[in-house]
């Protein structure tokens, strides 16, 4: 009989056990609930939009993909392809983004808005140029259009990293980008004296100076190397369009050639090209333009292109 009542006994401990476990259990559910249902309101190009707080899958189709990659956030749709390869993601960030469903090129006015559904995003970012499918685009998620242009890319960056409450993480990662560009400038400039630099394109229409963004950006701005002093002035351009004699005018001490597969020979074989100081002196460096001069205007691009003009210009 005894046994019988203590058995009977730790049943019921058992049983108010477990339903004791399960009782406890239930609080720690609800924060991840409330988490999953909480919004907040951002303010982006058409106005005030009402996103997930915490988003999980993020569809890019603005061209930002690197942006998010830095910010912890791997897109599960990007339209970050290559520009000479729209199915593909630039060689350079390809690995990062092999998870991600490609869907475009973010330079269209348009991408697969069937293969972003797909994806399933709980967010959509996508730029101004992409205007025509914004309210096909409502349909499937939230939809953040960005203020800032892909050439303004460090009001871009702040502007992705406020939409996702991360702004210091977006400072900080600019500020350790203008650190390391400043001392490899200076590694430059200590090697190169009071040398003059020029980047150019080369193009079937002839050479283009670059000047305010991309390239030239990261030449000027973010190294700091120093112009010649008949340089056309680029401060508020993209780039100049020159002949090969033109370049003659600005000769400078050293020229960095962004060209395409095969495009530099035309340059080698010139007279006019091979009559500059540079040239002389052996101070040209040949970059294909695939990948330099897109990554250019891409943070993750840029900060590889710093590791690849120090390795180029302190030669």
């Amino acid at each position: 009989m005894k046994r019988a009542l203590m058995h009977t006994f730790m049943l019921i401990l058992l049983a108010t056990t477990v339903v004791g476990c399960g009782q406890a259990a239930a609080p720690k559910e609800e924060p991840v609930q409330a988490e999953a249902s909480q919004t907040r309101k951002v303010q982006d190009a058409k106005g005030e939009v009402e996103i997930p707080a915490h988003p999980k899958r993020i569809a890019d189709i603005s061209g930002a993909s690197e942006e998010l990659l830095i910010l912890g956030h791997t897109p599960v749709a990007t339209a970050n392809t290559d520009s000479y390869d729209h199915e593909k993601p630039s060689l350079y960030v390809r690995d990062k983004l092999k998870d991600s469903k490609i869907v475009g090129f973010y330079m269209m006015d348009t991408i697969n808005i069937e293969a972003v559904m797909s994806a399933e995003p709980d967010l959509i970012i996508m730029n101004a140029r992409q205007e025509k499918i914004y309210e096909q685009l409502k349909k499937i998620a939230p939809v953040v259009v960005l203020k800032n242009s892909l050439e303004q890319w460090r009001e871009r960056f702040t502007e992705v990293g406020t939409i996702l409450g991360q702004e210091q993480d977006v400072q900080k990662w600019l500020a350790d980008y203008d650190a390391k560009a400043k001392k490899i400038g200076e590694q430059i400039k200590a090697k190169s004296g009071n040398e003059s630099f020029s980047i150019f394109l080369a193009h079937k229409k002839g050479p283009y100076l670059l000047g305010s963004e991309g390239a030239g950006s990261v030449l000027y701005d973010d190294l700091g190397l120093p112009k010649p002093a008949t340089s056309p002035d680029t401060k508020e351009k993209t780039m100049v369009l020159l002949t090969l004699e033109g370049i003659t005018t600005i000769n400078p001490d050293r020229i960095v050639l962004l060209h395409p597969e095969g495009g530099e020979q035309a340059y080698k074989d010139s007279a006019v090209w091979q009559g500059l100081k540079a040239y002389k002196n052996g101070k040209i460096y040949y970059l294909p333009a695939n990948p330099y001069y897109n990554q250019a205007y891409m943070p993750i691009g840029k900060e590889l292109l710093l590791d690849t003009l120090e390795q180029t210009l302190n030669q």
